[in-house]
């Protein structure tokens, strides 16, 4: 039984205009498909993607809108870094369970 690894890719970069631009991209993979299912994994991880690059379009868009607002500067003076990297090891070992 021959076994694929489905990898997808969306990438793209957007005008937001007045000079400046997103580029949102995510990717996702789904590891030994059996190759007799690779249509239907291929048409689940299509929706999935499509749907996480809308999200990562969300996500930066308000993230430029925050550096558009208050300054690149700012907005990083402000990042609460430590919460960030706890926040991290968390969802680190959320995914450990996995």
């Amino acid at each position: 039984m021959l076994k694929l690894d489905v990898n997808i890719n969306r990438q793209m970069t957007i005008n937001t205009g007045n000079y400046s631009s997103i580029r949102p991209s995510v990717s996702i993979t789904l590891k030994d498909v059996d190759a007799s299912n690779f249509d239907k994994a291929y048409d689940e991880m299509d929706v999935i993607c499509d749907s996480l690059l809308m999200m990562e379009i969300e996500n930066l868009s308000e993230l430029q809108d925050e550096f558009k607002a208050h300054g690149l500067s700012d907005v990083i003076e402000n990042l609460n870094k430590e919460q960030m990297r706890v926040d991290t090891k968390i969802a680190i070992e959320g995914l450990k369970s996995l």
